[in-house]
């Protein structure tokens, strides 16, 4: 097979910044949206999906839309508004560009994880179980799912009264039952992949009399889990998510501190040792619920994060968004600072760096929703390298190169 392409859609030098644009309501009013999760659609749109719940105990999910990076966002649409409690949810794009959402009812008297799917985020349908293993009356809850690049998921949940566990899943909704737990006593249980150290469950736990902190685990194949590491010492944080970009993890939390909860980050290579802390939030009111996704439609990279922000903690809470520019052209180069892609043979890549460049760079090929499809060592002699992928089908990618802490993206079109 011969790849065409269509190349160029940009091509610069990065250099590592954040940005930090406006927030942005997403639902606001009277009325009690307490968590939102967001993903990017193949046709560009933003979606976000929105717990509704007016006592805690009678929630629904809905969705806005933003098709404009997330810059206005549409009224809310009910996605599942039925008797019990819809409560704590996932949302995600799966390889053939279907929405799928995963959320946890208690319809049938016990908290089941459910799941709805859309291809168009507006019409959902084939709302059922799905069968983790458990028995009829175990309460299992809090979902939360990513997409792999060769399409199989991963879930991490909630067994109530237990703790924090994963299951994986090679096909759509055929979900091991192994109940492979990650840790005893954890609550708000997330989980993402480093393309090197392998995957991170970040999570917040009773550490004793109380208190509350955020610690993470790493695995490499999802049964064998490190011992913790603790990223807080506060003694009240909670709600932990996480995701990966380049070589780095990426965490954000809630924490305690002067009188409300406000949002914060670190960043770690290896899971192990982590950055000083960074406040994100700076209100004298409860900022809590973060959940962010990696996006790539523009000319940077970005992080898209949604969080709740309390104006009355028990009755009245909204949802609101911030994009953070990740990478930032700083400089546009020469030309012969760009990365080219000069020849597709099958499903070999040649490509150009710098001349200057010599020796083994990290690649990372991302698709539009943030997933690592690839990632490699690659040999570069005197700028000019060779690579081998595995993903090729029609859509658009974003190569990646990390050298000598240089970076260097172009997106590709392949037809």
């Amino acid at each position: 097979m011969r790849t065409n392409f269509g190349i160029l859609l940009f091509s610069f030098l990065f250099f590592q910044v954040i940005i930090q644009a406006q927030p942005v309501l997403i639902s606001g009013g009277p009325d009690n949206d307490i968590i939102g999760r967001i993903c990017r659609l193949p046709d560009s749109r933003l979606i976000a999906m929105i717990e509704r719940n007016p006592d805690w105990g009678s929630g629904d999910l809905f969705i806005s839309i933003s098709w404009d990076s997330g810059y206005s966002w549409s009224g809310l649409e009910p996605v599942v508004v039925k008797a019990g409690n819809q409560s704590t949810h996932s949302v995600v794009v799966t390889p053939d560009d279907s929405i799928r959402s995963y959320y946890a009812s208690d319809e049938t008297g016990t908290y089941k994880i459910r799941t709805i799917s859309s291809i168009d985020g507006i019409n959902w349908v084939n709302d059922h179980q799905i069968d983790l293993g458990w028995d009829a009356d175990q309460d299992v809850y809090d979902p939360d799912v990513i997409v792999e690049g060769d399409g199989s998921m991963i879930m991490t949940y909630v067994r109530m009264g237990s703790g924090g566990y994963v299951s994986y899943c090679s096909e759509t909704n055929q979900w091991d039952q192994n109940k492979t737990l990650v840790q005893s006593g954890a609550y708000r249980i997330r989980i993402c992949r480093h393309p090197f150290y392998g995957y991170l469950a970040a999570y917040h736990r009773n550490m004793g009399n109380n208190q509350y902190d955020v610690n993470v685990k790493t695995s490499t194949d999802l049964i064998n889990w490190s011992d913790e590491t603790t990223i807080t010492n506060s003694g009240n944080s909670h709600d932990p998510c996480c995701g990966c970009i380049d070589i780095e993890y990426w965490l954000y939390y809630a924490t305690y501190k002067n009188g409300a909860y406000n949002l914060y980050r670190k960043s770690s290579t290896d899971g192990l040792n982590w950055s000083f802390e960074e406040q994100i939030t700076f209100d004298n009111t409860h900022n809590t619920q973060p959940a962010f996704t990696l996006d790539l439609y523009t000319k940077t990279i970005g992080l898209n994060l949604v969080w709740t922000h309390a104006i009355d903690y028990d009755t009245d809470n909204d949802i609101y968004f911030e994009r953070y520019i990740y990478t930032e052209v700083i400089e546009q180069q020469r030309d012969e600072d760009h990365i080219r892609i000069i020849q597709s043979i099958e499903n070999t890549f040649q490509f150009t760096l710098p001349n200057r460049l010599t020796g083994k760079f990290d690649l990372f090929v991302y698709d539009l929703q943030g997933r690592i499809i690839e990632n490699k060592k690659i040999t570069v002699v005197a700028g000019l390298s060779q690579v081998a992928l595995n993903f090729i089908k029609t859509g658009v990618y974003l190569f990646h190169v990390v050298a000598n802490g240089d970076k260097f993206t172009e997106k590709i079109y392949v037809q």
